[in-house]
């Protein structure tokens, strides 16, 4: 990661490190070698824009020192090393009685959803659910169980699937092929808007995952496709290959 960062950012950017990490570019794509407003001639204006165009824009240089490695703790413990220790509790922390689909830490609590279910990002103070007969999604509080609000025909078929990216991003996948991205505020009401439906799947979507570092939404389909999506420009970015039955398992990356 050190070595990435001094490339694109760092001292290796410019100058005989550069030359030396064979990391060189067109002189017009850095940062500060030309100012286009001084070009007085059209046509060599013109022609430096167009070279910029083509060659892209290096990063600004943001160190001119090799970055510091971070430092690692020697008394690390990895996980799989001390797998072996894990132990059962003599008694569950809690019991359901329907299979456990979603689960949830909050800062002083941990919550296990069943069925249609998941928790809102946050504090942890309230649930979405769906499947419900006329279609609609409702929230309710996790203590208590009280009604916040619901909204309806989110979708031309019932929802099959759902996940927050984040506190006000709720991502739903329906029988009618589609995703909807929505923007949703929860307080004393609960107030949800369309940012944009995904259209790509030609059967009911399955599963959806997510990853706020890559900025991605990947959906599955009972068609065997799963599409990458944008997370940030909600547009479809490429179909995953080589799914030979329907695409069924939904995590987060």
């Amino acid at each position: 990661m050190v070595e990435w960062i001094d490339l694109i950012f760092g001292y290796k950017q410019r100058g005989e490190a550069a030359i030396k990490a064979t990391n060189v570019f067109h002189y017009l794509s850095y940062q500060g070698s030309i100012d286009l407003e001084k070009i007085s001639d059209p046509v060599e204006r013109l022609a430096s824009i167009n070279i910029i165009h083509n060659f892209g824009q290096t990063p600004k240089q943001l160190f001119t020192k090799p970055h510091p490695k971070r430092k690692l703790d020697s008394q690390a413990i990895h996980f799989e090393d001390r797998i072996s220790d894990l132990r059962q509790p003599p008694t569950p922390m809690q019991v359901h009685t329907e299979p456990i689909t979603s689960l949830f830490l909050a800062s002083d609590r941990f919550l296990a959803g069943c069925g249609s279910k998941i928790f809102i990002p946050g504090k942890g103070e309230n649930y979405l659910e769906w499947g419900f007969s006329d279609g609609s999604v409702r929230v309710f509080t996790v203590e208590g169980d009280r009604f916040v609000g619901l909204a309806e025909n989110l979708h031309s078929s019932p929802i099959s699937c759902a996940v927050f990216a984040d506190e006000t991003t709720l991502i739903t996948g329906s029988e009618d092929t589609t995703v909807g991205v929505w923007q949703v505020r929860v307080g004393k009401t609960f107030d949800i808007q369309l940012k944009e439906c995904l259209r790509g799947h030609s059967e009911k979507v399955t599963t959806l995952a997510f990853s706020k570092s890559f900025s991605v939404i990947v959906s599955g389909s009972d068609d065997g496709t799963a599409i990458v999506w944008d997370l940030n420009r909600l547009k479809y970015v490429r179909q995953l290959q080589g799914h030979v039955g329907p695409v069924e398992v939904g995590t987060t990356l």
